[in-house]
């Protein structure tokens, strides 16, 4: 179910035994929603679900979600056209698999009481969706509403999703008929088409559920991204961009081959992150099983994402063993994928014993943890001394915040950690150059490092130089002492 917009619930909020039988006795056109209205699931959703190749389709969905083509194509309104041609052009067979399921499935998916209501109107039954004609057909046709004038979007463009279901029905009714008309939804998103019409009414059918597609199958920084840190943003940020990025630039100065050093290092990241990403399904189930007020996402009571017990170890070992031949080249795979394995290993017990000792305790802990996220990539390859202290510097930064937040009480928060990063390594690196003027400090790795630190930082400095003042400055809000 979408989010509930602003002023669209007291206005329009209807009893689904209110909505028969207004629907029952309309005279006026009626336009219907499709999904989870007379649908009682989402059809977008449940025709990706049917993808034959269920983990490579969620790999291909996983990399429009990092990417967000729709960013150029109107809005986060057209990322459903993006997802249905990727599983179009890689899975063309997917239109026939389609019509088989709903001519299966298809019934059992139908509001059969609103079904019902609407053949009893004396109005215009109209089937107005957001979703997509080519989908909505069949599934229509299996429900025994194969005759139904039906409005839905075309997978040809962008243009009717970006322009949204008001102006799609106005183009293709008139204003004047939908101003007319009775609208049934469940969406709160329809809140200028419920607006426009003659009434509105936004109904949550109690059989009716949003199922996501792909829900059963498994893939790593999953629930990272949809329950612990629900968002594209923390993978591509947190991960990718800072993760990753470090550990880059701690280690390809010493690399011969640097294309295969990236890959990598990409497989290492994600062996990684697969048992990381354990210890935060473990985190929230301990904490709803142990704490009086856990703090838990939203997300997390209703998530569906896929937390088997060992397929996240199969990943690990696959892309870690990867990884390591990628790295390492060099005759010792044996050797360090025992090691690999053996951090894993001892990565996952310290996590489940983080996730069940009493705060002041975890203040420790977080910080080994932390060490780990940031320094894990050394027990495959090396770094010079720039490098390490990049690293170093990142877990003391991350742990900093959790630390100042358990031990004095303060509300979390991130006290401009990227600038904090950037001074502290900055010193790191003086006190280098004061002990040995000639040493190691001078690499391309010192300046790679500093340099990607300021631009990550940029924005936090600019908070900090427009904020400098003077003890005499009024806008220093101090008090002569």
């Amino acid at each position: 179910m979408e989010d509930v917009m602003e002023g669209t619930e007291p206005d329009y909020l209807c009893t689904p035994e209110q909505a028969l039988h207004d629907v029952a006795h309309a005279e006026t056109p009626v336009l219907v929603d499709f999904d989870e209205t007379l649908c009682l699931r989402n059809s977008t959703e449940e025709f990706i679900d049917q993808a034959m190749f269920g983990l490579l389709a969620a790999v291909l969905l996983r990399v429009l979600e990092i990417t967000k083509p729709w960013r150029w194509t109107g809005g986060e309104p057209t990322r459903d056209v993006w997802r249905i041609r990727v599983i179009l052009y890689t899975m063309p067979w997917q239109w026939s698999r389609w019509r088989r399921f709903v001519q299966r499935r298809g019934p059992e998916m139908l509001n059969q009481p609103l079904s019902d209501a609407l053949r009893q109107s004396r109005g215009r039954v109209v089937v107005a969706s957001i979703g997509f004609e080519p989908i909505i057909r069949p599934l229509l046709e299996a429900m025994g509403w194969g005759d139904a004038e039906l409005i839905a979007c075309s997978l040809s463009g962008f243009d009717d999703r970006a322009s949204g279901k008001l102006a799609l029905v106005q183009s293709r009714l008139g204003a004047e008929v939908v101003a007319q008309s009775l609208v049934v939804t469940d969406s709160r998103s329809d809140a200028p088409l419920l607006a426009a019409a003659a009434q509105g009414q936004l109904v949550d059918w109690p059989d009716a559920l949003y199922m996501p597609a792909l829900r059963r199958v498994y893939l790593p920084f999953d629930y990272t991204t949809k329950v612990k840190r629900p968002g594209a943003k923390y993978l591509r940020r947190s991960i990718l961009l800072d993760d990753f990025m470090y550990w880059l630039l701690a280690t390809i100065a010493l690399t011969n081959a640097p294309v295969l050093h990236v890959i990598g290092l990409g497989c290492l990241l994600v062996s990684f992150w697969a048992i990381y990403e354990t210890g935060y399904v473990d985190n929230d189930r301990c904490g709803e099983l142990y704490e009086s007020t856990p703090k838990l996402s939203r997300q997390y009571a209703t998530h569906m994402v896929a937390t088997p017990r060992w397929q996240p170890w199969l990943w690990s070992l696959s892309l870690g063993v990867a990884g390591i031949a990628l790295l390492r080249p060099d005759g010792e795979l044996v050797r360090i994928t025992a090691v690999w394995v053996l951090a894993l290993l001892a990565l996952h017990a310290l996590f489940r014993v983080y996730n069940r000792v009493e705060y002041s305790t975890r203040v420790w802990l977080l910080y080994v943890l932390q060490l780990a996220r940031a320094s894990a990539c050394l027990l495959v390859v090396p770094a010079n001394l720039p490098g390490a202290m990049a690293l170093i510097v990142q877990a003391i930064c991350r742990w900093i915040p959790y630390y100042i937040h358990r031990n004095f009480g303060l509300k979390w928060a991130q006290p401009r950690m990227l600038v904090g990063r950037v001074v502290l390594y900055a010193g790191a690196v003086a006190l280098l150059f004061i002990v040995d003027p000639f040493g190691p400090v001078w690499t391309w790795t010192t300046l790679a490092v500093l340099a990607f630190g300021i631009f990550k930082a940029r924005h936090e400095f600019a908070e900090v130089v427009r904020e400098a003042s003077f003890l005499n400055d009024p806008k220093a809000g101090t008090t002569k002492r």
